[in-house]
């Protein structure tokens, strides 16, 4: 987002993934001896008054002003044989994220050290960025002007790596209210005996909280779960295969903390490097990797943004001298977060008959409002009675030292757990009908009692 300082700021770029890592594997296409490049932006940059000014790999400033008017031109870059001027030559609106916004375009011309004007692959890049989102289109400011190569590469559009407009809370990510609804499948690996059958799951929010002073939201969501398996008896001959399906019902509580923070932003691909022993190498590096499909992409998940947060790993090969991907690393999980839908992760898993497997959970429908997207798939069957709280009473409600419950003979409960505002177990314990609560410190909580056919969630205040 474009907005003037009142203060000078100095920012520094981490070197980022090399780009060409990912084409070694088993055997280096190109050796590459670092794992890291120079980020796009430069070493550092200096935010001071209405201009910035980005230092580039010859420690020359390239500076660039986002608050000039049309027209307006200025020194972008100057060394002994090269004088490099921007001019911002247009200003118009486009849609951005879904959003009108208001964007200017830069404009470059060269001339020699004598003076003179000078063809220089300078004279055809251009620079645009935006009120609200930021840069939108740009070259290598480390590599500019000196290299033709990394000037030929441009960062337009490319949502997916740098450009998102991530100036949103925790809230705007994670906003969901009372009646939304979400449906997965998850697919299993297959079984020493065929393919597996997917699992299905049907999530709805069915209650709200919010913290008196704002730090904390918790949901508390109902979860219908459909549960498919098999087994085969090899007495038998031929064998025979026997399917089972399972339901389960449950209420689920999670929390959101601190929700008016910033949500994290599209970090560019930093390699934490370790010199530990990974298997048979000395040498070897971690990448957190933040994918994101704008909310403009079109057909995604009714144009919601779409954040994938995975890692990767990297080792360095002493005979080849190279850096190369792990053939034989896997990232454990990754973590999907549909905007306001909601978010779950792909875990991967080895079993002895097929290797390494993923456990993918996939987003089939949702409805939030009155807007759906896919197609729902209901579970039904003999599924437990979620009781209703209408059947539990509590008191007295506020308590001092002890709560008492009270419920009719047809609901068993088998555990007690009370859970704070941030969603930590604070007391768990086997059912009773008189709980002990001078463990607890004055404040809200939940209660959630728990039996075989039975869960209900309600809540409390200790004073």
């Amino acid at each position: 987002m474009i907005s003037p300082p009142s203060n000078n700021w100095k920012f520094n770029f981490s070197r980022v993934l090399n780009d060409t890592v990912h084409q070694n594997t088993i055997s280096a296409t190109i050796p590459i001896l670092d794992i890291t490049q120079p980020n796009i932006f430069g070493k550092a940059a200096i935010q001071s008054g209405d201009s910035m000014l980005f230092h580039n790999q010859e420690g020359i400033p390239v500076l660039i002003k986002p608050f000039e008017n049309l027209n307006s031109s200025w020194t972008f870059l100057q060394d002994s044989n090269l004088t490099v001027t921007a001019e911002i030559d247009s200003i118009y609106s486009d849609s951005i994220n879904g959003q009108l916004d208001s964007l200017k375009r830069i404009r470059f011309s060269s001339k020699d050290g004598n003076g003179l004007t000078i063809n220089h692959p300078m004279n055809s890049k251009e620079i645009v960025f935006s009120k609200n989102n930021g840069f939108i289109k740009v070259f290598s400011l480390y590599e500019a002007p000196f290299d033709p190569v990394y000037l030929s590469v441009e960062y337009s559009g490319n949502y997916d790596r740098f450009f998102v407009d991530m100036d949103i809370t925790v809230g705007d990510m994670f906003d969901y209210n009372i009646g939304d609804e979400y449906h997965y499948r998850i697919d299993k690996p297959a079984s020493p005996h065929g393919p597996s059958i997917p699992d299905y799951v049907n999530s709805k929010v069915i209650a709200k909280y919010t913290s008196a002073n704002n730090d904390t939201i918790i949901y508390q969501t109902e979860i219908k779960k459909e549960s498919n398996s098999s087994s085969v008896d090899f007495s038998q001959n031929p064998p025979i295969v026997t399917y089972y399906k399972t339901f389960n019902t449950l209420n689920k509580i999670d929390t959101i903390l601190y929700p008016n923070n910033r949500y994290y932003s599209p970090l560019p691909k930093v390699p934490f490097i370790k010199n530990t022993q990974y298997m048979i190498y000395q040498q070897w590096a971690t990448v957190d990797r933040v994918s994101y499909t704008a909310p403009y992409a079109s057909g995604t998940f009714n144009e919601r943004l779409v954040t994938q947060k995975a890692y990767g790993i990297y080792v360095f090969d002493t005979l080849q001298q190279s850096w190369i991907i792990d053939p034989y690393a896997i990232p454990l999980e990754s973590e999907i977060v549909v905007q306001n839908v909601c978010s779950y992760e792909n875990i991967w898993t080895q079993t002895p008959w097929s290797g390494n497997s993923a456990i993918v959970t996939n987003l089939i429908y949702f409805k939030k409002g009155t807007g759906t997207w896919g197609n729902p798939r209901i579970v039904v069957g003999l599924q437990p009675t979620l009781a209703s709280n209408d059947e539990v009473s509590i008191f007295p409600n506020p308590a001092n030292h002890v709560l008492n419950l009270k419920h009719s003979n047809k609901l068993i409960f088998k555990q007690i757990e009370i859970i704070d505002l941030k969603g930590r177990v604070v007391l768990e314990k086997d059912y009773n009908s008189i709980i002990d609560l001078n463990s607890l410190k004055e404040g809200l909580y939940f209660l959630r009692l728990t039996g075989d056919k039975n869960t209900i969630t309600t809540k409390f205040i200790k004073e």
